[in-house]
């Protein structure tokens, strides 16, 4: 028995053998693994699947968290199950038991989805989180909408193509108050895309990446977010009339259907235009580029230019593709260091981070793609 099979013990593997076919045995199975997830299954592309998926969920995830919020003790299991042995109803079941064991089950089977996956392992990761940073009882005021933000994100950010359709995953029939969707539970059975609506409206409003962060920490340990946001949505102008949480998010699920047509920008319109914005070779029709502008970055016309295009990433950022979304931020850090840093230090720093971001990116997508590209849409 290998190394991988052994660590499952009390972990939740008896679970899944009892309801194994008889003639299934333990050395059968396969095991991927990850700081945060344990993927078990018996096949093993479908475990890779899992698993880097898994591990793509949570380097999307910590955008919005704390990276020490994820290191678990206890890794996930999550149990791919054939259609026969599956006890339980809908495409997924999340267990807790002590002392924060946390497992997931996947009904393996023909039309389990992208999109269902990326929100059963979102879900599953964030009552673990919840666990793991606020104790046993982590999860009584745990809200659905950070796993519906999550992990729509990442089908997106895997999908580009189908960021269009998520006018159509969003219940705007019937979209209920955001106090409603605020305070829906994470184990309430839904199919919306709210959550991400939700993500998608701060964003537009202005909600900075920090602010974002500090909301999603604050409702993951079951606080009440309303007022934070609420006062982070104002008009800038004092003498402008002030907005009501409810009449904002109205307005901005109204906004979302009116530009139901391009929601987000396709993935190779905000590749190439981070490409665009990312060449210094225009600015002043010069030779410029990221090694040599740092010592002309005082020069009038060219500190014009870059202030330009710092508010250029700035006002698109929010309909960049999300795959993309790290990228562009990295980019606007980068212009940002530029205008504002004296130290050649720091602005290596950002430039190194942002040239990470945008070919791990590219690299990370392509792969990811082909790797998933047998998975049903």
């Amino acid at each position: 028995m290998c190394r991988a099979i052994k660590a499952l013990a009390g972990v939740g593997l008896a679970s899944l053998l009892a309801v194994l076919p008889i003639s299934a045995q333990v050395e059968d199975l396969r095991v991927a693994e990850n700081q945060q997830f344990e993927i078990v299954g018996f096949d093993m592309r479908s475990v890779r699947y899992v698993e880097e998926l898994s591990r793509y969920l949570v380097e999307s995830a910590q955008r919005y968290f704390e990276p020490g919020g994820f290191l678990f003790p206890q890794r996930i299991l999550v149990s791919l199950k054939p259609e026969s042995y599956v006890e339980f109803e809908g495409g997924f079941e999340i267990q807790v038991a002590d002392p924060g064991l946390v497992s997931l089950d996947l009904r393996w089977a023909e039309g389990m989805s992208l999109k269902a996956v990326s929100r059963a392992l979102a879900e599953a990761l964030m009552v673990r989180y919840a666990i793991f940073n606020y104790g046993a009882d982590g999860t009584e005021f745990l809200p659905e909408w950070p796993a519906s933000a999550i992990g729509t994100e990442v089908y997106f950010r895997l999908r580009p193509a189908q960021s269009e359709n998520l006018v159509q995953w969003i219940d705007f029939e019937e979209p209920g108050s955001l106090a409603e969707l605020l305070e829906r539970g994470w184990d309430e059975p839904v199919s919306d895309a709210n959550g991400y609506a939700l993500l998608l409206s701060m964003r537009r409003s202005g909600v900075t990446p920090s602010e974002l962060r500090a909301l999603f920490a604050r409702a993951s340990a079951g606080f009440d977010i309303s007022e934070a946001l609420e006062t982070l949505i104002q008009p800038e102008l004092p003498t402008d009339e002030p907005v009501t949480l409810e009449a904002w998010w109205q307005a901005s699920l109204d906004a979302i259907t009116e530009s139901a047509d391009g929601v987000l920008e396709s993935m190779e319109v905000s590749r190439e235009w981070i490409a665009l914005l990312s060449d210094l070779s225009t600015i002043a029709e010069s030779d410029l580029n990221f090694r040599t502008i740092w010592a002309q970055r005082d020069v009038e016309e060219v500190r014009a230019m870059i202030e330009a295009r710092y508010e250029l990433v700035r006002l698109r950022l929010i309909w960049v593709n999300p795959a993309y979304y790290n990228a562009a931020v990295s980019l606007g850090s980068l212009f940002e260091s530029l205008l504002n840093d004296d130290r050649q230090f720091e602005y290596l720093h950002s430039l190194t981070a942002f040239l990470s971001d945008f070919e791990d990116t590219k690299q990370l997508q392509a792969a990811v793609e082909e790797k998933l590209s047998s998975m049903p849409q």
